[in-house]
């Protein structure tokens, strides 16, 4: 559908469900719209709408749910939407929202659903209060938050207290805003599962308590100086962890290795003293370790579902394991600016899902074993800053195909192929 919503509909007395969802309506809502007061959802999802939300909209006192994400609104959010006491869902991503949040949260943060991410809302965080559900006026007393979600917007300040006594929250993303201080107490958050609050300026420490429903945690990119608490090690339902480029350092716990549900741990650029423990390498559900260490065992590994390995080691000496080339999911192996020695295994010719192998920096030698040329998904290779000596043809023929758009090899090595040395 084109063109732009007609006035009239605003006749429409009985209307109940309006989905225009996903098509190339522009112009702005008619505010008629906000006039239907028998209307329960309102989807305008992804069109090409613009303006202003009418203040209006508070006029529609059955609303239960709207979306109107991913359109061309901007303007202030109306404080009438605070009136909406039946409203349960409320998408509003992906537009062009300025100024700060009106809303006294006493009433939206009683609603399961709050999602406003990606837009340009600045001011401070709204504190949610206690007794949210008990100020609405209708049969929904029952009703409680169980998502927020206001990542990438210019939101400052401190992240108040009050959300940390939202228990039946289970969704919280606040990352890519500028809010700073520290990280609030999550004890109480019991249904909590994602918590994402990187790309922010938040200082402190890492609280040593988090619930055990935890699934997901992103810390990312602030400004956190800390030790890593061993408590973490006991979030046995969590799948993914990233402190990466924080402050966060010292030794990472060896309690890590009860957490059997980890899939994902990503520690780059975070100044952690000593070694890897050999437990994180038989957590069998890991699939992507990104990580800086000073001191690893490179046969630690027991998982095959492992996708990435992104290792950067200060003190990595020895040579790389044959056993590599049983990791059969990899698709991208990393060990950079290290000390290994010795030949790169012809073995990890049996990575057929092998899609970027990065082993720069290193003190490698002979020739690169023609068995890399079965690597047919192979789009970048850098084998540079080592004594690697010759590129097999087999490779080459990778190169000539197109399918290696990215060769990096030290010039002056024996290879037919090798046009852009380093």
């Amino acid at each position: 559908l084109t063109g732009t919503l007609p006035d009239s509909w605003g006749n429409l007395t009985s209307l109940e469900t309006l989905d225009l969802s996903l098509n190339k309506i522009d112009g702005s809502i008619p505010s008629s719209l906000f006039e239907l007061s028998t209307l329960k959802d309102l989807t305008l999802e992804g069109n090409q709408l613009t303006g202003e939300i009418d203040e209006k909209i508070g006029e529609l006192s059955q609303l239960q749910y709207l979306n109107l994400q991913a359109n061309g609104l901007g303007g202030k959010l109306p404080s009438s939407i605070g009136l909406l006491h039946q409203l349960d869902f409320i998408y509003l991503d992906d537009n062009a929202f300025s100024g700060s949040i009106p809303l006294d949260l006493e009433y939206i943060m009683a609603r399961i659903e709050v999602s406003i991410s990606n837009n340009y809302l600045s001011g401070e965080l709204p504190s949610p209060r206690e007794n949210a559900s008990a100020s609405l006026s209708h049969d929904q007393t029952d009703v409680r938050i169980e998502s927020i979600n206001l990542k990438s917007n210019r939101l400052r300040g401190w992240i108040p207290s009050g959300f940390g006594e939202m228990t039946t929250l289970r969704r919280l993303e606040l990352s890519q805003n500028f809010l700073n201080g520290t990280i609030i107490d999550m004890g109480n958050l019991t249904s909590l599962e994602i918590l994402k609050l990187g790309r922010n300026k938040l200082t402190g420490s890492i609280p040593p308590i988090f619930p055990s429903s935890l699934k997901i945690l992103n810390l990312e990119d602030n400004l956190i100086a800390s030790a890593i608490p061993t408590e973490i090690g006991y979030l046995t339902n969590i799948e993914a962890i990233s402190i990466r480029n924080t402050g966060v350092g010292g030794t990472i716990p060896t309690e890590f290795g009860l957490l059997s549900n980890l899939e994902t741990l990503k520690m780059v650029s975070v100044p952690i003293a000593g070694s890897l423990p050999s437990e994180i390498g038989k957590l069998t559900n890991l699939v992507e370790l990104d990580i800086v260490v000073t001191i690893i065992i490179l046969e630690f590994f027991c998982s095959k579902n492992v996708v990435e390995l992104d290792i950067v080691v200060t003190q990595l000496e020895g040579r790389i394991p044959s056993e590599y080339g049983n990791l059969s999911k990899l698709e991208i192996l990393a060990l950079k600016y290290s000390s290994l020695t010795g030949t790169i295994p012809s073995t990890l010719g049996q990575l057929e899902n092998l899609e970027k192998l990065f082993l720069v920096g290193n003190q490698l030698s002979g020739t690169v074993p023609k068995e890399l040329g079965n690597l047919k998904r192979l789009e970048r290779m850098w084998i540079d800053g080592n004594r690697l000596n010759a590129i097999p043809e087999e490779l080459c023929a990778l190169v000539e195909s197109g399918d290696l758009m990215t060769f990096n090899v030290d010039c002056g090595m024996n290879c037919n192929c090798c046009n852009n040395c380093i």
